[in-house]
């Protein structure tokens, strides 16, 4: 299982990852520290502001 730090970000229009099936592999993670960000009308892509909005916890995990 995943044990590190993880962001889940789940369109609720991804026809490809459905959104229960991302709730579910969230709800499955073992990782302490994870969240799960909400995208309503986003489809299977990364909607720009999003990725703007995790860029802070994406630099700093890298840093680690």
């Amino acid at each position: 299982g995943i044990h590190r730090p993880v962001r889940f970000i789940v369109g609720f229009s991804d026809q490809t990852c459905p959104p229960p099936d991302v709730y579910a592999a969230f709800n499955a993670c073992a990782s302490k520290d994870k969240a799960i960000v909400n995208c309503v009308g986003m489809g299977h892509h990364v909607d720009w502001n999003e990725f703007l909005k995790l860029r802070p916890w994406l630099e700093g995990a890298a840093a680690q």
